[in-house]
C-alpha cells in the first residue's frame, strides 16, 4: 500500500513540475523494489522530459523487462530510441506497441515518425493517418501529419491539418511558418504572406519566418520587398545560411550578379560541403563579364573534386552487352520535363528518335507535372519519377535499367542531378541542353556541342569533358504549343524602330546597357522594350540609360507573362538585341520564330556564342558581331533598311523551318550517330583523349 501511495505522490509532483521531489519518491520505491515497473517508467519519463535520453532508455527498458505485456512500455522505449537516433530499432519496438494496443494513438504516431525516418513512406503515412484519426485533438499529431502530407505533395490536405493544429495551438511559430510554406507551394501568395507574418508576430527575432515571408513575396513578383525581407532575416541572424541563399537567388533575378556571387562565396566559406550552393555559383559565373572561361572551369573542377571524387568508389564495373550495333538504352535525366524552355528543344529529339536504334528512358527529378509532362512522357519508352529518391537510390535504379548512355540535361542548374552522375551508374555519361558549358565532373565523359559554339580551331576547350561536336546545331527548336502569327513590321505602323530583349533580366549588365545605349543613340527616335521585374531595378535601368543620353521615355518594360502573351510581345519588336557575355538561347529562338532578327555579340565564353549558331544555320551572318563597334553597326544596319527588315520578318519563320534549327528528323539522326560513335569506342575499349569528336552530318 505504501508503494502505491509513494508512486501516486511522485506522479502528482511530476504533473506539477516538481521533478526533483518526484524523482526522490520514485527512487525510494525502487530502493525496496528495484524491478517495480511503474516506478521505473515514471523515473524514465522524468529523464525523458529533461533530455536525459540514455537514462530514460535504461529505465524504460527495465520497466519493459519487468512488465513485457504493457504497450506503453514498448511505446516509451521506442520514443527514447527515436530521440537517440536509433530509428530502425525504434520501428521494431513500436510495432510491438501497436500490436498490443492498436488504439494507442501515441504509439501509432511514434511508429509513423520512425517509419518515415527510415524511408518507409507508405507504412509511415498509414500509421500517422491512424494516429490522427484516433487523436484528432492532439496538436503535435496534427502538425506532423500535415508536414508528411506536404512531403507527399498533398498540399490541400496539409493546409486543412495545419489549420486544425493551429486551432489547438494558435501560438505555434513553427506551425504558422510551415503553413506559409505550403500555401506558397499552392501559389496562394497572399495567404502565405499572412501566415508568415503571424509567425513573425509570435517570434519577431526568428529568421525562418522572415525568410519564408521573403520567398512568398519573391514568387508574388515583389522582388524588392523579398530582398528587404531576406536582408532583415540576416540582420536577425547574420549566419542564417538559408537567407543568404534566398538573397543570392533574388539578387540574381534583380540583375545584381556580382552581389549574388559574393553571397554564394560567403555561404561556401562557412559550409564548404554544400554541393547545391556550389552548383548555383557555378551556374551563375558565366553571367558575369569579368569571369573568364578558365575561372569557370576551375570552379567546376573544384565542384567535381569536392563532391564527385569522393563517390569514385561507387564506380563499379558495368556489364552492359558490348555489341556495337545493338539497340541502345539512352537515359535522359532532368528536372525540366514540364512547361519549361527545355521542352521546346527536347520534344523534336524525342519525337524523332528511331525506336529500332534507341530505347528512350526519361528520369524526371521534378515534383511538378503538367500537360507538357504528359506529352514528353508519351514520347519516351520508359518513364521514371526519381524526384523523391536520394541520388544514391536513383543511381541504383539507373544501373538496374542497364542504361548504356546517360545524358544529364540539368548540369549545375537548380535541383542538379550531378551527385547521381558522380557514382557513374551508366558506362557512358554526357551533358547537354541545360546550357553549353562544363560540369567539372570526371564521371561525365562527354559534352555535346556544335561547330559554332566550339569552332574547330579552338581545340579541346576549357572543359572537363571531351567535346562531342554535332554537325549543325546544339539546339533543335519546336514551339510545341500553338503560337501567334508573326504580324506586320511594327516600325511601319509606329514610324520608329523598336528594339527589344525579352531574355532573363539577370543577363543585363552595365556593359550591355552602355552598348545598347549606343545603338539607341545611333537610330533616331528608336525605342527599347525590356522584360524586367517591377520595382527599383527598373528605376536603376532608366537611370543607367539616362547616363548615356537615352531618356526614360524611350525604354519601356513588360512583366513576366504566360507563354502565349510572351510570344505576342514580339509582335511589338522590330529588332532583337542580344545580351552578353551570356547570350539568349531559347529566348532568341522564340524571337526568330516570331520574325524578329536578333543581333548578337560573339564572345570568348561558350554561352556567348548561341547567336553564332543561329545566324550560321539561318545564313544570316550579318546578325553576328565580333566586337562592340561591329555590334552597333550590325544593329543599325538591320534597323536602317526597313524593306530588308520587312522581308526578314515575313520570311524568318519559313527560313527557320527549312534550317537545321527545326529539322527534328536530322537532329535526332545526328544525336543517334553521336551516341553510336561513343558507344563503339566504349565497346572496343578505345582509350579516351581530349580531341573533340566531330559527328558527320546526316542532312
Amino acid at each position: 500500500m505504501r508503494i502505491k501511495v509513494l508512486l501516486e505522490e511522485a506522479r502528482g509532483h511530476k504533473r506539477a513540475g516538481r521533478k526533483e521531489q518526484a524523482e526522490c519518491l520514485c527512487r525510494e520505491v525502487l530502493s525496496n523494489n528495484p524491478d517495480h515497473a511503474p516506478a521505473l517508467h515514471c523515473l524514465g519519463e522524468l529523464a525523458f522530459e529533461t533530455g536525459q535520453y540514455h537514462l530514460a532508455l535504461e529505465c524504460f527498458t527495465r520497466a519493459l523487462e519487468s512488465a513485457p505485456k504493457v504497450a506503453t512500455h514498448f511505446l516509451s522505449v521506442g520514443a527514447a530510441l527515436l530521440q537517440l537516433g536509433r530509428k530502425r530499432e525504434a520501428v521494431t519496438v513500436l510495432r510491438k506497441a501497436v500490436i498490443l494496443k492498436p488504439q494507442l494513438a501515441e504509439a501509432q504516431f511514434r511508429l509513423g515518425l520512425a517509419l518515415t525516418y527510415v524511408g518507409d513512406l507508405v507504412d509511415g503515412f498509414e500509421a500517422l493517418e491512424h494516429a490522427v484519426t484516433l487523436r484528432p485533438k492532439q496538436f503535435e499529431i496534427q502538425r506532423c501529419f500535415a508536414l508528411v502530407l506536404k512531403l507527399r505533395r498533398e498540399r490541400e490536405r496539409a493546409v486543412a491539418h495545419y489549420e486544425q493544429a493551429l486551432e489547438l495551438n494558435p501560438d505555434s511559430f513553427e506551425c504558422w511558418s510551415e503553413l506559409a510554406n505550403v500555401l506558397r507551394d499552392l501559389k496562394r501568395y497572399d495567404a502565405a504572406q499572412s501566415a508568415a507574418r503571424r509567425a513573425i508576430a509570435i517570434n519577431p527575432a526568428a529568421p525562418q519566418a522572415i525568410e519564408e515571408l521573403g520567398w512568398s513575396l519573391y514568387y508574388d513578383d515583389q522582388l524588392d520587398e523579398s530582398i528587404d525581407a531576406f536582408r532583415h532575416a540576416l540582420r536577425m541572424d547574420p549566419e542564417y545560411a538559408p537567407a543568404y541563399f534566398a538573397l543570392a537567388t533574388a539578387l540574381q533575378d534583380q540583375g545584381s550578379v556580382r552581389e549574388a556571387i559574393t553571397c554564394y562565396r560567403h555561404l561556401l566559406a562557412s559550409d564548404p560541403g554544400a554541393h547545391h550552393l556550389h552548383s548555383s555559383l557555378n551556374y551563375l559565373l558565366p553571367f558575369a563579364p569579368e569571369i573568364s572561361s578558365a575561372d569557370i572551369l576551375q570552379d567546376a573542377l573544384d565542384w567535381g573534386r569536392l563532391y564527385g571524387a569522393p563517390l569514385k568508389n561507387a564506380h563499379n564495373e558495368h556489364c552492359n552487352d558490348r555489341t556495337g550495333n545493338r539497340r541502345l538504352r539512352i537515359g535522359y535525366v532532368s528536372n525540366c520535363f514540364r512547361d519549361h524552355h527545355q521542352a521546346f528543344i527536347l520534344m523534336p529529339l524525342l519525337e524523332n528518335h528511331d525506336g529500332a536504334k534507341v530505347e528512350v528512358f526519361c528520369y524526371s527529378n521534378s515534383p511538378v507535372t503538367d500537360e507538357m509532362t504528359t506529352q514528353l512522357r508519351a514520347k519516351s519508352d520508359v518513364w521514371r519519377d526519381i524526384s523523391l529518391l536520394a541520388p544514391a537510390h536513383a543511381a541504383v535504379l539507373v544501373r538496374s535499367d542497364k542504361i548504356d548512355i546517360l545524358v544529364d540535361l540539368t548540369m549545375h542548374m537548380s535541383n542538379s542531378n550531378l551527385q547521381m552522375f558522380a557514382s557513374k551508374p551508366a558506362p557512358i555519361q554526357c551533358c547537354w541542353l541545360a546550357y553549353p558549358g562544363t560540369t567539372g565532373l570526371c564521371a561525365i565523359d562527354y559534352r555535346i556541342t556544335d561547330p559554332h559554339l566550339d569552332p574547330p580551331e579552338a581545340g579541346d576547350g576549357p572543359y572537363s569533358e571531351r567535346s562531342l561536336v554535332l554537325p549543325d546545331t546544339f539546339w533543335c527548336y519546336d514551339p510545341v504549343t500553338p503560337t501567334p502569327d508573326v504580324g506586320p513590321l511594327p516600325a511601319q505602323l509606329n514610324g520608329y524602330i523598336t528594339f527589344g530583349c525579352l531574355n532573363d533580366f539577370c543577363k543585363l549588365n552595365d556593359t550591355v546597357i552602355e552598348l545598347w545605349a549606343q545603338v539607341l543613340n545611333s537610330v533616331r527616335s528608336s525605342r527599347l522594350m525590356l522584360r524586367a521585374p517591377l520595382g527599383q531595378r527598373r528605376t536603376r535601368i532608366h537611370q543607367q540609360f539616362e547616363k548615356w543620353g537615352v531618356p526614360s521615355s524611350r525604354v519601356t518594360f513588360v512583366n513576366n507573362a504566360s507563354r502565349t502573351e510572351y510570344l505576342q510581345l514580339y509582335r511589338q519588336i522590330d529588332v532583337g538585341l542580344d545580351t552578353f557575355p551570356y547570350g539568349g538561347h531559347e529566348s532568341s529562338l522564340d524571337a526568330l520564330w516570331m520574325g524578329v532578327p536578333v543581333v548578337s555579340l560573339a564572345g570568348s565564353t561558350v554561352v556567348s556564342r548561341a547567336g553564332v549558331t543561329y545566324a550560321m544555320n539561318l545564313h544570316l551572318r550579318e546578325l553576328v558581331a565580333q566586337d562592340p563597334a561591329e555590334f552597333v553597326a550590325a544593329a543599325c544596319g538591320v534597323a536602317d533598311d526597313l524593306s530588308r527588315l520587312d522581308q526578314l520578318r515575313c520570311g524568318l519563320r519559313q527560313r527557320m523551318q527549312a534550317s537545321p534549327l527545326m529539322d527534328g528528323a536530322s537532329f535526332a539522326k545526328n544525336m543517334e550517330a553521336a551516341y553510336r560513335t561513343i558507344w563503339e569506342l566504349w565497346c572496343h575499349e578505345v582509350p579516351s583523349d581530349r580531341t573533340p569528336i566531330i559527328v558527320s552530318s546526316t542532312r
